[in-house]
């Protein structure tokens, strides 16, 4: 009998942990959605889209997508944000307000958008922090004006020295936050080539090659393109 109390014990301790793991998962969905749906409030996030649009390339609904990253045993994630390239089509911001608990995703891959992982969003969340979404519109302004090929490492780090440069993550505040401080003389394009250089090493695409010369070839003049932007925010 005591074996038995012990064994339904066991049962309802697992069936309420799967409970909580669900909730959870629920959860960090939600505040996922809350988080985007904040930032389309953002002037820049809106300028930035109304830019993309005007030159085109109306955006999907959805166009921002949460989802889970998390895919190993060892729980890294396969990526904090990444733009998902294929054909524009409509994006229609109210359709997708008109839901404040999910956001549809089904067949998604392979259409344009940003896609963030829900189940690391708290460190972005948190702080209130746009520039994850903001690196992935300058990228897909890019991909609107220019049609990048996104095989080609030099393109590539064009692209990620721009959105590096125009998103806010190498401000004074967030390399502050990292660490990565070691004076102020030129720290602000420094960050910029580490930071789309450790994207390119990180890409299936460009991994193994020499990232910081691909970098350094097109910097000058991929870090003063700072379109869709008078000048750098």
């Amino acid at each position: 009998m005591s074996d038995n109390n012990t064994s339904g014990n066991n049962t309802s301790s697992t069936n309420q942990n799967h409970s909580q793991a669900k909730e959870a998962l629920l959860q960090s969905h939600k505040n996922c959605i809350s988080f985007v749906k904040k930032q389309l409030s953002d002037p820049v996030i809106t300028f930035v889209l109304r830019e993309i649009e005007n030159m085109g390339c109306p955006l999907p609904n959805p166009f921002f997508r949460c989802e889970r990253c998390l895919h190993s045993s060892l729980d890294k994630p396969k990526f904090s944000a990444a733009y998902v390239l294929g054909s524009f089509d409509k994006f229609d911001k109210d359709e997708q307000e008109t839901d404040s608990d999910t956001i549809d995703t089904d067949n998604f891959f392979g259409k344009p958008g940003v896609l963030l992982c829900e189940d690391v969003m708290e460190r972005y969340s948190k702080s209130d922090d746009k520039t994850v979404i903001l690196h992935e519109l300058i990228h897909a302004y890019d991909d609107c004006r220019a049609m990048i090929n996104w095989k080609s490492c030099e393109q590539l780090a064009c692209a990620e020295i721009r959105a590096s440069s125009l998103s806010g993550e190498c401000d004074f505040l967030h390399e502050t936050r990292r660490g990565k401080l070691s004076g102020l003389r030129g720290q602000f394009m420094n960050c910029v080539k580490r930071r789309a250089t450790l994207s390119l090493n990180s890409s299936a695409i460009c991994g193994g090659q020499d990232n910081a010369k691909h970098v350094e070839d097109v910097f000058k003049t991929c870090f003063n393109d700072t379109e869709p932007f008078i000048k750098r925010i």
